[in-house]
C-alpha cells in the first residue's frame, strides 16, 4: 500500500498547507503529502471549481458542465456527494454562497496562478534585467509535469483552460 496517498476522510483540511495542481494531472498535496480526491466526476467537479478562480458556480452549472446534455436523475444529489467529500479535503477553502459553490484559494495555491504570476514578472523583468527574467520563467516551466489537468483535458468544459495555459506556456 502506497502510504503517501491518503484516502480524504484522514484528513481535516482547516489551516493546513494546501497546494493544488493543474498543470499536469490534477492533484492536491496537503502538509507535503498527496491527497485522493476521489473519482473522474469529483475530480472533474473540483476542476471546474478551480477553472472558476473564486467565482461561485451553481449546481445546475456543474451538473451541465459535469454531465452535459445527459445527466442522470440524481445529477444534483451527486453534485452535493462530490462537494461534501471535497470539502473533507478542502475544508473551508469550499464555501456555499447563495449563487453556488465557490472555492477560495490564495495564489500560491494553485500551480497555474504562480505560473502566470511568475511569467508576468519574467516579462517585466525582461527590459531591465535578462538574466532575472530567465530565472523567473524556468521558475515557470518548472511547475509544468504535463499538459494541463492531464487526466481530465479531453473534458468538454475544460478544453477553453487547458488550450489558454498551453498557449501561455
Amino acid at each position: 500500500m502506497d502510504h503517501s496517498v491518503y484516502p480524504m476522510s484522514q484528513f481535516l483540511a482547516y489551516g493546513r498547507d494546501m497546494e493544488l495542481r493543474v498543470l499536469g494531472p490534477l492533484e492536491v498535496v496537503a502538509d507535503g503529502s498527496p491527497v485522493s480526491i476521489g473519482g473522474p466526476k469529483q475530480r472533474l467537479v473540483l476542476a471546474l471549481l478551480i477553472d472558476a478562480d473564486g467565482d461561485p458556480l451553481s449546481v445546475d452549472k456543474l451538473v451541465d458542465r459535469v454531465w452535459g446534455d445527459a445527466p442522470p436523475g440524481d445529477a444534483p444529489g451527486s453534485i452535493h456527494t462530490y462537494v461534501s467529500r471535497l470539502r473533507s479535503v478542502l475544508g473551508d477553502r469550499l464555501e456555499r454562497t447563495a449563487a453556488g459553490y465557490a472555492l477560495r484559494l490564495e495564489a500560491d495555491e494553485v500551480d497555474a496562478r504562480r505560473f502566470e504570476q511568475l511569467v508576468a514578472e519574467g516579462r517585466t523583468a525582461l527590459g531591465d534585467d535578462p538574466e532575472a527574467a530567465a530565472e523567473l520563467l524556468r521558475e515557470a516551466l518548472a511547475l509544468w509535469r504535463g499538459r494541463p489537468y492531464a487526466d481530465l483535458a479531453d473534458e468538454l468544459a475544460l478544453r477553453p483552460e487547458v488550450t489558454r495555459l498551453e498557449e501561455l506556456r
